[in-house]
């Protein structure tokens, strides 16, 4: 299968590259350069330059959307802010809007659980419960490419999945660290997209 993994410099794409790069075949975009393996190609392009999605979506079965932000946002915490709410809107538009234009019919989301964050700990939560995301811009950018990739699939031929992940860990750096119910080994995350 042809998948196109976008922000795949971060630590989340640089796993699903490791994956699922065993058996498909791969292209690899970020804002940032980014190592190819033998059965992946690298685009440095933009999720903002709707030419830049339409190149990186061309001839892909699915699309992995990490949400993930480049490591080359901007200090300053207004435009950092301002960067990520564009990205995660109208980048996550253009390139749903790219994808769909071209016939891609399987695009997957990397939520985040913590739009769950303001339940208490000792509920079951379920796809069935009410988000209820905080405003501060890491949730709420994710929540708000979450419904941006939902609206699509609405309207177009296209099958969104949001997989909502905990905080991405690797086990052997929080062995030891007092047990939090939002941990998420990042290998574990990474195998949960093979359901594509």
């Amino acid at each position: 299968m042809n998948i196109l993994i976008t922000g795949a410099a971060s630590r989340l794409g640089r796993a699903l590259a490791a994956e699922l790069g065993r058996d498909n075949t791969l292209r690899l975009m970020d804002g940032v350069p980014v190592e190819a393996g033998e059965r992946a190609e690298a685009f440095r392009d933009s999720l903002l330059d709707p030419d830049d999605a339409c190149r990186a979506v061309r001839g892909m079965n699915a699309v992995i959307h990490t949400g993930e932000p480049p490591p080359d946002l901007p200090a300053d915490g207004l435009q950092r802010e301002q960067q990520q709410l564009d990205l995660a809107t109208r980048g996550t538009h253009v390139l749903c809007k790219a994808a769909a234009e071209v016939g891609v019919k399987k695009i997957l989301y990397a939520g985040t659980l913590a739009i769950f964050r303001p339940y208490p700990d000792d509920v079951y939560i379920s796809e069935l419960w009410k988000p209820l995301p905080t405003p501060d811009m890491e949730t709420m950018s994710r929540y708000l490419g979450e419904l941006t990739c939902r609206e699509f699939a609405r309207d177009y031929l296209v099958t969104v999945t949001s997989l909502r992940l905990g905080e991405l860990v690797l086990e052997e750096e929080v062995a030891g660290q007092p047990p939090n119910l939002m941990w998420l080994d990042l290998r574990d995350a990474a195998q949960a997209f093979r359901c594509i």
